[in-house]
């Protein structure tokens, strides 16, 4: 199993080279867990991200046919150490294991879709705020084109097209929920 991430926000375009992070599973905490913060970073925030999960084995997929290789949405709650990524980009390293390190995602409950998949739009809803996404924003079936020509997508993949900005401000003793379309569906404790 792996975990696609898009580096872009709602209404961004897809790229035909698309911008993405290969997450490795041990990044994803189990269900009930809570997210310890680590002691390499001082200076933490979360992004939350749709995602959906990929249903079938599939190789250079149009848009069109998408929708047959995914059959959920759940949510995401990334954990992102904020001065360790300037510190690699300021060295010109890469930053990907700021973003990729053991433990650092929260995955909500799976909720299933229709066949079309995601053809309306989605309500999230985390800390007193709402986001309406619709699909031209969110661009699933766009996403899984994209990445698809470059690599196969298999049983139990989870891809995230985007990342809902602002980001979330992170402290020891959060307790954090969100819904979709007002169906709770990630609850994260921080320790």
């Amino acid at each position: 199993m792996k975990l696609i991430v898009f580096n872009r926000k709602a209404g961004d375009p897809i790229e035909a080279v698309p911008a993405i992070e290969l997450i490795p599973d041990s990044a994803i905490i189990l269900p009930g867990r809570p997210i310890f913060l680590p002691d390499f970073s001082s200076d933490w925030k979360a992004e939350l991200l749709p995602a959906v999960r990929i249903s079938r084995l599939g190789k250079a997929i149009k848009s069109r046919f998408a929708p047959r290789y995914y059959d959920a949405v759940a949510l995401l709650l990334r954990l992102r150490p904020i001065d360790l990524e300037e510190e690699l980009r300021a060295k010109g390293l890469s930053t990907s294991i700021a973003s990729s390190f053991d433990n650092c995602i929260q995955l909500g409950e799976w909720i299933e879709l229709p066949a079309e998949g995601i053809d309306r739009d989605i309500e999230i809803s985390f800390s007193g705020q709402s986001i309406n996404l619709t699909p031209s924003q969110i661009k699933i079936n766009e996403a899984i084109e994209s990445v698809s020509r470059f690599l196969t997508i298999k049983t139990g993949d989870i891809i995230a097209p985007l990342a809902i900005d602002p980001g979330i401000d992170v402290a020891v003793g959060l307790d954090f929920h969100a819904s979709i379309n007002s169906r709770p569906t990630l609850t994260a404790r921080l320790k």
